[in-house]
């Protein structure tokens, strides 16, 4: 799930195993720009 965030690309990763109302989500940045493309 990518987040709008300033200043770079946020990640989002939530465990399929884990789908419940307000699963814990692990946050992950690393890019310096938009995240475009969500497919690798």
């Amino acid at each position: 799930v990518p987040w709008q965030v300033e200043g770079g690309g946020m990640i989002g990763v939530i465990r399929l195993e884990n789908q419940v109302r307000n699963p814990p989500v692990i946050k992950l940045k690393s890019h310096t720009s938009s995240i475009l493309d969500l497919s690798f």
